[in-house]
């Protein structure tokens, strides 16, 4: 799994390629929220279009439990991906509001983006 990210003008953009397991995943959370505490970014947009189908369904709520480093950072998130992944990814959506994690998961950049900037 490769992390990818630059800034952009109102946002830190993340691109996430590859297979790999929740607790990298995590690792890359945190990265990030940190990253957008230390550029003084507090919106993210995750491009997750190249992480493949199939994560287990326990991983997904563990990354959304793990998305807490969100709010410790005051981040707000969105993420897309592709429309036949979105069940699993709306569950990552769901776990994280849960915790008060300003997360939104979405199928393409410019709803993902629109919602971002509001």
């Amino acid at each position: 799994m490769q992390l990818k990210f630059e800034e952009k003008p109102n946002y830190l953009f993340a691109r996430i390629t590859g297979a790999g397991v929740a607790e990298e995943v995590a690792q890359h959370f945190e990265l990030l929220a940190k990253h957008c505490n230390h550029t003084n970014k507090n919106k993210l947009l995750i491009d997750c279009t190249e992480v493949p189908a199939g994560i287990p369904l326990i991983d997904i709520y563990d990354l959304g439990e793990r998305s807490l480093v969100f709010v410790q950072f005051k981040c707000k998130v969105a993420v897309f991906c592709k429309p036949e992944h979105y069940d699993s990814k709306s569950f990552l959506e769901t776990t994280a509001r849960n915790r008060g994690v300003d997360l939104r998961v979405f199928t393409n950049i410019e709803d993902a983006e629109e919602w971002l900037l509001k």
